[in-house]
């Protein structure tokens, strides 16, 4: 997960970001990025693609009653 950090900080980090579209810093980087909500909350999907750059990040998100799983 995150260094340090473990999954309930990632999960805290993640639902920080506000769903729709905005710019973040990664790493000196800047993305654009989208975070959409599917299927009552239960699934979340972030995509962000490196403003002037060829990086691309995937990352689908489920939140099961066994806990939430990357």
């Amino acid at each position: 997960m995150t260094p340090g950090g473990g999954l309930a900080a990632f999960l805290a980090a993640f639902d920080a970001l506000p769903p729709g579209s905005f710019t973040g810093t990664a790493e000196g980087r800047r993305y654009r990025v989208s975070r959409q909500d599917m299927a009552d909350g239960k699934a979340q999907k972030l995509i962000a693609h490196e403003l002037g750059g060829k990086d691309y990040i995937s990352l689908n998100l489920y939140r099961l009653a066994s806990g939430a799983r990357p």
